[in-house]
């Protein structure tokens, strides 16, 4: 996977590079399901995740951390 992204592992951007993608839609499907329903969230009809037609390049990733501490003068 080197030859698709030098810093895959460093930093953080593509979780799922090493694994192949149908696997990775797999993993995706089941970790939202798990979200819904570790917070009760009843889904009649899910459609699955969307598969991309640009498996590489392509993706946004935001992560937000939260707390009650407060750094340096914020």
């Amino acid at each position: 996977m080197s030859n698709i992204c030098d810093v895959f592992g460093k930093c953080g951007g593509c979780t799922y590079l090493n694994i192949d993608y149908k696997e990775q839609l797999s993993q995706k499907t089941d970790e939202i399901l798990k979200v819904l329903k570790d917070s009760n969230i009843e889904i009649k009809n899910y459609e699955g995740v969307l598969s991309s037609p640009a498996i590489y390049h392509y993706r946004n990733k935001m992560e937000y951390s939260f707390g009650n501490e407060v750094k340096g003068d914020l």
